[in-house]
């Protein structure tokens, strides 16, 4: 198994610095190369934000206002669409209290983003499930599946649907961060990097 620098070097040249933080990728199978593939292309472009969305904080649902979060350097992105369960997610949304203790403000924030789809009753589930939960921190709802739409490129694995985001919206990092303690620590030192050079990852000599 190759470790997280092993991993880093071999995708270093096509993902500008990318780090995959969950699984380790073998190139040896058809669906693994898919992957690699999905990933070198989705990395390309910056990542679009959507403007539309509903948010449920501490049982309430509040006006839109991502756009305060957008002017953070630095973001990461948990995108959560119909295809997962939605309920089984949301019960283990607490497992990310360990990443919003991290938030800096005006510098960093997580953004949690639930995509049902325009299924009504799907959205009504959700809001009465994040209602239940009480949450502290925002959940933004993407009524339109904008997200989708905008990033059209995102892979089909979900394992790939969180990123920690550069001052520009490009994607320095890809994978879950809780998924191990060696990811945890590379998420980490990455992010005090980014930090420390106003939302830019500078790769260490």
């Amino acid at each position: 198994m190759m470790t997280p620098t092993v991993q880093h070097k071999l995708f270093e040249p096509i993902y500008r610095k990318i780090l995959l933080l969950n699984f380790v990728i073998l190139i040896a199978s058809c669906s693994q190369w898919r992957i690699k593939n999905e990933i070198e292309s989705f990395s390309k472009e910056a990542i679009r934000l959507p403007t539309d969305l509903e948010i449920v904080q501490d049982g309430v649902v509040l006006p839109d206002s991502l756009k305060q979060t957008l002017t953070n350097p630095v973001k990461l992105i948990l995108y959560f669409s119909a295809n997962r369960c939605t309920s089984c997610v949301i019960k283990g949304l607490r497992d990310y209290d360990k990443i919003f203790a991290l938030k800096v403000e005006n510098q960093f924030s997580p953004i949690i983003i639930f995509s049902p789809r325009d299924r009504a009753q799907e959205y009504k589930a959700l809001i009465t499930d994040l209602k239940l939960q009480s949450l502290p921190y925002p959940i933004y709802i993407d009524k339109h599946d904008e997200f989708q739409q905008l990033n059209t490129k995102l892979p089909e694995d979900t394992r790939y649907h969180i990123f920690l985001l550069d001052k520009d919206n490009h994607i320095v990092l890809v994978g879950n961060p809780l998924a191990s303690n060696a990811m945890w620590s590379l998420f980490k030192s990455t992010l005090d990097n980014m930090l420390a050079h106003d939302g830019v990852y500078v790769p260490e000599k």
